[in-house]
């Protein structure tokens, strides 16, 4: 488990600092506030098909990092982030039916902290 810290901690804090922007985002309704029903870039899926690639991907990227054989700190780090977000989306999409966007920067669709 000790050597599990690193992933499972940013995992954590990634996921907690996602969810935090988004209700800060929908609380005070920010003028960039996007509810995205589709997956990436918005290409449309239904949402049990979402919610399937989710679950898949997510499955395979903790099972990487808990079988790693070279557990660097960077590699555990950045494994924690994307399933922190990826785990952060997936919450969204069963509780709203969609993730909730709110960063714009142009050009590039509007996305959110799990991105």
């Amino acid at each position: 488990m000790k050597r599990h810290i690193v992933f499972i901690g940013a995992g954590v804090i990634w996921l907690a600092l996602d969810g935090a922007t988004k209700l800060w985002a929908v609380r005070d309704q920010w003028e960039t506030l996007h509810r995205n029903s589709g997956i990436a870039f918005g290409i449309p899926l239904p949402v049990e098909l979402q919610i399937i690639i989710s679950v898949v991907l997510i499955g395979a990227l903790v099972y990487w990092a808990m079988t790693e054989t070279k557990k660097t700190f960077l590699n555990q780090d950045a494994c924690g982030i994307i399933v922190g977000g990826a785990l952060g989306n997936l919450l969204s999409r069963l509780s709203a039916g969609a993730v909730v966007d709110f960063i714009k920067l142009t050009p590039i669709p509007t996305f959110n902290v799990a991105d």
